[in-house]
């Protein structure tokens, strides 16, 4: 028997239409993309409830601290020792629980923040320079994505140069430039860019 083809047929001038549908292995990435994007805002959001949390502890143990007749800096001298009263034994003691939390909070403080990142990420990096009420300085880089609270919670986490928590706020001379803490915006938001960028605490009520 011999095959014969089929008659052919001419498509010129004709409209056709088909659909099209995105491919299953398109539909499970695009899922799984949004489940990560989910979860991590969910994670952020976690770790500010608890950075908030942990300066609330902060301020409190701080205040602690003052009314002791101490300051939040938690620093200490050796004395020769003499028998002192109950009270005065009390007193030592419970300074040196309300110092030994102080430090805790810090340490959890600094355990919130995003990993650094290195300096030789391509772009969206800032440079941040401190300059605390004692003297010292402190400089961390930023991702612009980053809550501004990350900043307060860092310069928290080495210590304020002594200032206590929501006494003070970031300032910038150069124009000046006021970012206060609490805020929700992000770094790149707050209009902060690329480059080395220093900053004052300026204190806003008495310590």
């Amino acid at each position: 028997m011999e095959l014969q083809p089929e008659a052919s047929c001419s498509l010129v001038d004709t409209d056709l239409s088909c659909d099209v549908t995105e491919s299953r292995e398109f539909m499970a990435r695009i899922a799984a993309e949004q489940a990560a994007a989910m979860a991590a805002a969910a994670e952020e959001a976690r770790l500010r409830e608890e950075a908030a949390a942990v300066q609330e502890r902060l301020r409190q143990v701080c205040e602690r601290l003052q009314g002791l007749n101490l300051t939040s800096t938690c620093t200490f001298s050796l004395r020769p020792f003499t028998p002192n009263s109950q009270e005065q034994q009390a007193a030592d003691a419970q300074a040196a629980q309300v110092a030994a939390e102080v430090m805790q909070q810090r340490a959890i403080l600094a355990a919130s923040l995003p990993p650094e990142p290195p300096a030789a990420a391509p772009e969206g990096i800032i440079s941040c320079r401190f300059n605390l009420p004692d003297g010292a300085k402190a400089q961390r880089r930023f991702r612009l994505t980053e809550p501004l609270q990350a900043m307060y919670n860092y310069v928290e986490s080495c210590g304020a140069g002594g200032l206590r928590p929501a006494t003070y706020r970031l300032v910038m001379q150069y124009p000046r430039r006021v970012f206060a803490p609490g805020s929700a915006q992000t770094l790149h938001e707050a209009g902060l860019s690329p480059g080395q960028n220093v900053f004052l605490l300026e204190v806003v009520s008495p310590m």
